[in-house]
């Protein structure tokens, strides 16, 4: 009986084992079956990122750092994945960045151009594609697969210089008592330059045609243009020879233009009156020093930031909003642009932009 009472025992707890393990067995099964499921719905809720690229014209990272980073990251927070290259000032190398980025399916592609004419055939290649060209900061020219550009308002520089010359040197075309020479200077490097002088002109020519103000070597864009200091400096110079003075107004359209000029100028009486363009060391140190009255700054870090607002609303609508639809005509069509907004500076307001912009 005993036996018989321990062999029932011994088969109710090997019946009892048997059971836990098919209930573990069971639970570790489920487990095995949610734990696939979620990973299935995580996968199913990762978002595909656009890709876009951004063909940059220099070489050096740390000189587009700040824009880049705050660009980048203002397409990063909208899913769009930022592809950034740098052509090294090569057209031939920009061309092989474009193909490639092709070849890596972008849905759109901002250009700053090393070379604005060079980049004809590679866009008909794009646009077949359907991806969106972005013109920064220079206007691609002769082709019409550009859909947008985006830059600084060098027509609005140029208007605000000389309005602002006008009214601090009281220049009237009542008063013809006094004349004034301008003797514009700029640098070869900046994209804007075309429209910064137009712009001069275009708010100067009542006073020119009335003979109040005369263009140094005459209306002539191309002289203009200076490619280094040592340039800057001997047109100043010979300015001074020819006019038998200094000119009343000189424009000095960059950091490096307006070093040369100072430089120049050193402590003449009678200074002209100096307006520059940039925010750069030498135009800031001009400004605290009385050597040059104002300048008109173009933040790029805020350029960057308007170039991804074009990228985002064309990636996500399909469309962008521009502000310009009539000034920026590349040979082949008017290109939509957004003008990035400049401020300028003098004395009263150059600290605190300093501050705000450390």
């Amino acid at each position: 009986m005993k036996k018989l009472v321990i062999i029932a025992m011994c088969f109710v707890l090997l019946f009892s084992v048997s059971a836990c393990g098919k209930k573990a067995e069971s639970k570790d099964a489920k487990e095995n079956i949610k734990e696939e499921k979620d990973t299935e719905e995580n996968e199913d809720n990762v978002v595909e990122k656009t890709k876009v690229g951004i063909i940059l014209a220099g070489e050096s990272k740390e000189k587009y750092y700040d824009e880049m980073y705050n660009l980048t990251n203002n397409l990063v927070n909208e899913d769009i994945e930022p592809i950034v290259e740098y052509a090294n000032n090569d057209p031939k190398i920009q061309v092989e960045m474009i193909q490639r980025l092709v070849g890596e399916g972008v849905k759109a592609i901002a250009i700053e151009p090393v070379d604005t004419n060079s980049l004809v055939d590679a866009l008909k290649n794009v646009r077949e594609k359907e991806i969106t060209i972005i013109s920064y900061r220079k206007l691609i020219m002769n082709t019409e697969n550009v859909s947008y550009f985006v830059n600084f308002d060098g027509r609005e520089i140029g208007r605000e210089l000389a309005k602002k010359a006008i009214k601090n040197l009281d220049i009237s075309k009542e008063k013809r008592d006094k004349t004034y020479s301008i003797q514009i200077l700029l640098d070869k490097d900046n994209s804007p330059n075309l429209f910064i002088y137009n712009g001069i002109l275009e708010i100067l020519k009542p006073y020119i045609e009335s003979g109040i103000v005369s263009v140094y070597e005459g209306d002539n864009f191309h002289n203009s243009i200076v490619a280094t200091q040592e340039d800057a400096k001997k047109e100043v110079e010979k300015a001074k020879v020819l006019l038998g003075k200094y000119p009343d107004i000189i424009v000095a359209g960059s950091n490096n233009i307006a070093k040369a000029v100072v430089e120049v100028l050193g402590n003449s009486e009678n200074l002209p009156y100096v307006e520059a363009i940039g925010d750069g060391e030498y135009i800031v140190n001009g400004i605290r020093d009385g050597k040059i009255a104002l300048t008109a700054a173009m933040d790029n870090n805020e350029l960057g930031k308007d170039l991804s607002k074009i990228i985002i609303d064309q990636v996500k609508k399909g469309d962008a909003e521009v502000n310009d639809f009539q000034t920026y005509d590349n040979g082949k069509k008017v290109v939509a642009t957004y003008c990035t907004k400049i401020q300028l500076l003098d004395k009263e307001n150059l600290e605190n932009y300093i501050v705000k912009n450390k």
